[in-house]
This record gives C-alpha cells, sequence and structure tokens, in this order.
C-alpha cells in the first residue's frame, strides 16, 4: 500500500509579538560619520514600519557615550520611534558599550512579556569603537546574560561595528560571531552598513512571519531560517518546525 505523501507549505502564523532595541554609540568618534548614522537609523525605521504588518512590536532606542542616555523611547509602539536629526544625534565622549547593552537586556528582561512564547526580542547594536568607559557591567557579566538569553530561543542579538575584531568583540559580549558584522569606519563603509541592516531586517520580518523565534546570520544570506507547516493530509494537526539551510562546500 502506497503512503500519502504529506503537504508542505508555508504558513503565516499569527498574534507574534516584536520587542527590538537598537543600541546605538554616539561618542566622538561616530562624529565624522555621523551624517549617514543619522540615515541608517532612520532608514531602519522605515524598513520596521515596513516590514511589521500585522505584529504586535514595540521598539526601544539607547543610545551611550562615557554615560547610557535616558532613553526618549523604550518599549513604544512603532510610530513612537520618530527620525534622529543633528540636534537630536550629537556625538561626544567615550565608549560605555557593556553598560548601554546590559541596561538595555535587563530592562528588557523585567518586561511583563518577557517570558511570553509569542514574543521575540531583537538587539541591535551598533558601535564603531571599543569598550573603554562601562562601570556597572564587565565583560563577563555582559557576556554570560547574553548567552543564556540566547539559549531560550527566542532572542537574537546582532552587533555592527567598526574595523574590528569581531572574534574578540564576541567573546566579551557573548554575542554569537555569525550574527556580527564589520564595517570600514567611514561615510562609504557607513552606507554599506545602512544596507546591510536593512537586509536583516527584513530577513528578521520574514523569519518572524513565517513563525521563527530567532535568527541566525543576520547580517548574512547564505543562511536562512524558515518555518515550514507540514500538514498530514490525512489529519488536520498542523506540526511547525524550524529548519536552517546552510550550503555545503564542494
Amino acid at each position: 500500500m502506497t503512503k500519502k505523501k504529506k503537504k508542505t507549505k508555508k504558513v503565516m502564523v499569527k498574534n507574534l509579538k516584536n520587542r527590538i532595541a537598537i543600541i546605538l554609540d554616539r561618542s566622538w568618534s561616530m562624529d565624522n560619520m555621523r551624517d549617514q548614522a543619522i540615515k541608517m537609523f532612520n532608514e531602519q525605521v522605515d524598513t520596521i514600519i515596513e516590514e511589521n504588518e500585522d505584529m504586535d512590536t514595540k521598539v526601544s532606542l539607547v543610545t551611550f557615550s562615557t554615560n547610557v542616555d535616558e532613553p526618549e523611547v523604550w518599549n513604544k509602539p512603532i510610530d513612537s520611534l520618530g527620525k534622529l536629526t543633528k540636534r537630536s544625534y550629537q556625538p561626544d565622549g567615550m565608549t560605555a558599550m557593556y553598560d548601554a547593552v546590559g541596561m538595555t537586556v535587563d530592562k528588557l528582561r523585567a518586561l511583563p512579556e518577557a517570558d511570553d512564547e509569542n514574543c521575540s526580542f531583537l538587539v541591535i547594536v551598533i558601535s564603531d569603537g571599543m569598550e573603554n568607559a562601562s562601570r556597572e557591567y564587565s565583560s563577563p557579566m555582559l557576556a554570560s546574560r547574553v548567552k543564556k538569553l540566547q539559549d531560550k530561543g527566542n532572542w537574537t542579538f546582532t552587533y555592527l561595528g567598526a574595523e574590528q575584531d569581531l572574534t574578540q568583540v564576541s567573546a566579551a559580549t557573548g554575542i554569537k560571531l555569525d550574527n556580527m558584522q564589520v564595517f570600514t569606519a567611514s561615510a562609504g563603509g557607513m552606507r554599506g552598513a545602512s544596507a546591510s541592516n536593512i537586509g536583516g531586517m527584513t530577513k528578521y520580518f520574514n523569519s518572524r512571519k513565517m513563525g521563527a523565534t530567532s535568527v541566525s546570520c543576520f547580517y548574512d544570506g547564505k543562511k536562512e531560517a524558515d518555518v515550514i507547516a507540514t500538514a498530514d493530509s490525512t489529519d488536520d494537526s498542523v506540526t511547525t518546525t524550524t529548519t536552517t539551510k546552510t550550503k555545503t562546500k564542494k
């Protein structure tokens, strides 16, 4: 007797929540890329609005230099995230990146929806320099927090850094190397970084629409997380599984 083949189709999962935090360096070394940093952020805002569709997405913006700034937007609907301007984004000071990421993570973990299985968290870190000013969080403290959250399966951390050894940054922060990308510390390099960020954000939302709770290789198109719903033709039940496609080296 021949068994019936299972039909495979992609499905759009409903009632999804996203909590997105963008952590943006505004230390003095960002001054020569100020215009492009503003443009990159604003393009990212546009992408979030365009790709979100019917999901419950809230956003936060955290900027930092020697100290972590009080967020003007924290866990608000996407239309609350206004555009940056030269007046609102003024580079100055040093780089307290560990404090910025650590404080943001701890505030996100305190949200009522932190344990909601339908809620995914995306933390995007953008910096052009190495850590040199944090006082509240050390590298081991931060890396431990980040790794534990990544292991939960519904947290994605990404890092976009200028001319840095990403292997060292990954070890220091706990962020997976596959979700990191380096760019040249120049206006042209920032333009390329902006394109990568837009592509990664689009990929994130496409994955979420199909039920994925996190993404790997945020900046890399070689690997994609696809969610496939397999419906048995003899059964009304639907099972959702996540698969990762990778290219095989010859």
